[in-house]
């Protein structure tokens, strides 16, 4: 994987931490600002990720952040049948499998579930609309891009990797 200090310095401001592994920026705003990271499966000391993709955008973080302390976690379970809700999560994981099987990847730790690391319901809708940016199916992402008004023509998928086994 590239490293680029400036690109790390960035998402550890939007982060409001340092990052606990190695990602890559894999979708921008119009302007240029990274929204979505897509995360390694394991954290720098072998502890499995539940997120591969994971919300960084400012504006984006803050507008899911209001619907979800206004409940819609819980309103969107209802509304969505829970049968769409696990093809979701087992897509996400078995994309994670695919990036472990095809890397270099060594943990005892096995890494299981879905979109946030849950198996079943809705955790975070951030690593929901994270996951939809990257043009994957996942119409909780798509009803909450909807919700905040999210304009997709306005970003770009910079590259998707998860195919390969490693980032780029």
């Amino acid at each position: 994987m590239k490293k680029n200090v400036t690109d790390d310095l960035l998402i550890d401001k939007l982060l409001g931490r340092p990052a606990k592994c190695r990602y890559e920026i894999v979708v921008l705003s119009h302007d240029g600002l990274p929204i979505v990271i897509q995360n390694e499966p394991y954290l720098n000391d072998g502890t499995p990720m539940p997120t591969i993709f994971w919300l960084v955008g400012p504006v984006e973080v803050r507008e899911v952040s209001k619907l979800e302390s206004n409940g819609w976690i819980k309103k969107l379970q209802q509304e969505i049948q829970q049968s769409v809700i696990d093809v979701i999560h087992k897509n996400y994981e078995i994309e994670r499998k695919l990036i472990i099987k095809n890397s270099n990847y060594k943990s005892s730790i096995a890494v299981q579930g879905g979109v946030g690391g849950t198996t079943k319901g809705l955790k975070c809708l951030h690593a929901h609309l994270a996951y939809f940016l990257t043009g994957h199916f996942d119409i909780v992402g798509e009803k909450v891009a909807q919700m905040i008004n999210l304009n997709i023509n306005n970003y770009t998928i910079k590259h998707m990797c998860l195919m390969q086994g490693e980032l780029l």
